[in-house]
């Protein structure tokens, strides 16, 4: 028995070492290839991305990185604008959203009429709280490109962040009408209809995203989330499973676990998943760590 205990103990640390490397060697090829976009490297940018995209094919900001690289490549816009755009990138993976914002203002004036720079002048907006004007970037985007999914999907989250649920549910149709492939977008999709006490539409729309990408861990948690609110508590459980083997590391995910099995009045199990919320980093409810208190050995 304390044979089989360690066991469970050493692939838990196995797991978590392998999910971490696995994030890391993605952040570290998208960071290299930044780099190089800076440094007006876009051949040697362009291999990095591929390399990121290689570990995890649904990794947004390679996959836009990589379209910025080969039109760069392919001379639908200029050198300079990308080094720009490459630079505010850089600004902003360090949390300097206003130097952020100053860079891609520089590549519009050269080139106003490339929709990406407007959808990553959104983006950084956004990361300042600032939706209002985030949402006119993204517009702009959409006006150029009317086919940019990508733009509508994050013009959809704008309007999340509002609680504008309904005008980015919108935004998210747009997005699958365009890419029917786009698993963030159905992904999204499920948080407006489970926002708007929706659950068995945000259900369909979390399965769509998890068809398209098995490995989607937050589509998997949102699963279980809309299960939950409709009370079924057993399928909830499976779906937060799947979601931490995924990613070992899902504070979130484990918090969630907790309280499904506290539902079930599995208290026990409902205080170590509580716990390793906690271990990682996650704010469990107050609340709910109180309710657990009576629980405790």
């Amino acid at each position: 028995m304390v044979f089989l205990n360690i066991s469970k103990v050493v692939l838990m640390v196995l797991l978590l070492a392998v999910g971490v490397s696995y994030a890391q060697a993605i952040e570290e090829y998208y960071n290299k290839g930044v780099e190089y976009g800076v440094q007006g490297k876009f051949g040697e940018a362009e291999k990095e991305f591929k390399k990121a995209l290689e570990t995890d094919q649904f990794y947004k900001p390679a996959q836009e990185c990589l379209k910025l690289v080969k039109d760069v490549l392919e001379k639908k816009v200029e050198d300079e604008v990308s080094i720009y755009l490459f630079k505010g990138l850089a600004y902003g993976h360090k949390g300097m959203f206003d130097e952020e914002i100053i860079e891609y203002k520089k590549a519009i004036a050269i080139n106003s009429s490339y929709a990406e720079a407007y959808n990553y002048l959104g983006a950084a907006y956004g990361s300042k709280g600032m939706f209002d004007e985030e949402i006119i970037e993204y517009k702009k985007a959409i006006a150029i490109n009317p086919s940019y999914a990508g733009a509508c999907t994050n013009l959809g989250v704008a309007y999340y962040s509002k609680g504008m649920f309904d005008e980015a549910i919108v935004e998210y149709d747009k997005a699958v009408a365009i890419n029917p492939n786009f698993a963030e977008a159905y992904y999204n999709l499920g948080l407006a209809y489970g926002h708007k006490g929706m659950f068995d539409e945000a259900i369909i729309e979390c399965k769509k995203a998890v068809a398209i990408n098995p490995n989607f861990a937050k589509a998997l948690n949102n699963l279980g989330a809309a299960y939950g609110s409709k009370g079924m508590f057993d399928e909830e459980i499976v779906e937060y499973k799947k979601a931490i083997a995924i990613n070992p590391s899902y504070a979130e995910a484990y918090n969630n676990l907790a309280v499904s099995y506290y539902s079930k009045g599995q208290y026990g199990l409902a205080i170590e998943h509580c716990d390793k919320a906690i271990e990682l980093g996650y704010k469990v409810h107050p609340g709910f760590l109180e309710a657990l208190k009576s629980y405790r050995k």
